[in-house]
């Protein structure tokens, strides 16, 4: 599968102007593997006039080909490239509860000339859980259930995620403690494990869980 490229435009005072340079690299796995089909990010960071870094801006996530390789066309700037592969349980780096140190998330300064060579390398490897949500008494599926993901030693950090209109859901954990519980308009909170729940890195569990109404 070829890598879905996008180009970003620069506006200036007399208009758009195109300035772009191709930025490709590759996308492996915390073994040093490709990580085929990986989505890679590539956050522009943007600087105060002191020159701290005051943000960043997200560009829309791109696929990876069967080998791990992406290109993207940027416009210059500086930029950090972010990756995640939640089919294989490497979560969405972005959110506080999935921060893995051992990730290699490289920050790059693009120009107008073409730039290969960018390794992104991803964090350890967590767990995929995906289930669905019943109302207890009818057995019909909850559409839209919220869904809250939190670090059991760090209640700071935690991620909201969203069923689908059939009520189910499938989303990457990280390998450590978490407590999950599930809530919908008209219904209790729920817990989905009684206690902590851990997935080991590679593991995939399906759950199912029902809401009891207010």
């Amino acid at each position: 599968m070829q890598a879905i490229a996008f180009a970003l435009v620069l506006s200036t005072a007399s208009g758009a102007v195109g300035l772009e340079a191709t930025v490709s690299g590759t996308v492996t796995d915390s073994t040093g593997s490709e990580s085929a089909h990986a989505l890679v990010q590539a956050m522009l960071r943007t600087k105060s006039e002191s020159g701290g870094i005051v943000g960043d801006h997200p560009n829309p996530w791109i696929e990876a080909d069967d080998h791990g390789r992406f290109r993207i066309n940027l416009p210059p700037g500086r930029y950090k490239f972010l990756a995640k592969n939640e089919i294989d349980g490497y979560p969405d780096p972005i959110f506080l509860l999935n921060s893995d140190e051992t990730a290699t998330f490289p920050e790059v300064t693009v120009s107008q000339k073409h730039l290969s060579g960018v390794r992104v390398t991803l964090g350890r490897r967590g767990g995929v859980l995906e289930g669905e949500l019943i109302d207890q008494r009818s057995r019909e599926p909850i559409p839209r259930c919220k869904i809250m993901i939190r670090d059991a030693r760090n209640p700071d950090a935690y991620v909201e995620v969203f069923a689908d209109q059939a009520g189910r859901f499938r989303f990457a954990i990280p390998s450590k403690p978490v407590l999950i519980s599930a809530t919908a308009p008209g219904y209790k909170t729920t817990k989905i494990a009684k206690s902590e729940l851990m997935l080991s890195g590679g593991e995939h569990r399906s759950i199912g869980l029902r809401l009891e109404a207010e």
